[in-house]
């Protein structure tokens, strides 16, 4: 959701989850280049996010976060432990370096980015399409170091460059809320994973 980053024993078990997604070509992690969330999207490593790929991480994603394995993600099970791994020197806030680095696995590219992205605005819309700035049904490079950029914005809502706790879960509470379609409190794998397709831009 990397690079925002960690180390290597800490994405092991997000490693994992690349490894059950369908044909999947998941890279080891190790303590110098830890995996991403970018690159556990991306499975074969084409350095772009397609809807099929995003959609098949989602899905294993989802049954690793359900502790109580009843099918569904109740708001307490939705990134519960992220901002632990995103937290990297643990000084209970997240840098956007930090938070870069964990998403999209680079924070200069990121902090180049930051300017362009700025002016971009978070779009009301499915979570693919807000990936997919231009519409043309796969998630780039660029697109995807936008929406983090945007979106880490988006959370620190005082602005003040740093990222606190609260912040982030106010931030995953409000984004549980837009996926809940049905408002009973659950995610189904449905409301986590379903896939709308985008229109490319004639």
């Amino acid at each position: 959701m990397n690079k925002l980053l960690l180390t290597a024993v800490t994405l092991a078990g997000f490693a994992s989850i690349c490894t059950a997604a369908e044909n999947a070509k998941p890279a080891a992690a190790t303590a110098s280049a830890p995996l991403s969330v970018q690159q556990m999207y991306d499975t074969n490593r084409d350095n772009v996010i397609t809807l099929e790929e995003m959609s098949a991480y989602r899905k294993v994603w989802m049954k690793e976060m359900d502790v109580n394995k009843d099918g569904k993600l109740q708001s307490g099970e939705y990134r519960a432990d992220v901002f632990k791994l995103v937290d990297v020197n643990r000084d209970g806030t997240v840098t956007i370096e930090e938070f870069m680095v964990f998403f999209t696995g680079d924070a200069k590219d990121a902090m180049q980015a930051l300017p362009e992205a700025a002016k971009r605005a978070p779009a009301k819309t499915h979570w693919f399409q807000k990936r997919d700035a231009n519409g043309d049904g796969k998630v780039d490079r660029a697109e995807w170091v936008a929406y983090w950029v945007v979106t880490y914005k988006a959370a620190d809502s005082n602005h003040d460059g740093k990222l606190t706790s609260d912040e982030f879960k106010a931030f995953s509470a409000a984004e549980f809320k837009e996926m809940d379609t049905d408002n009973d409190g659950n995610l189904t794998e449905a409301e986590f994973s379903m896939i709308a397709v985008p229109v490319a831009k004639k």
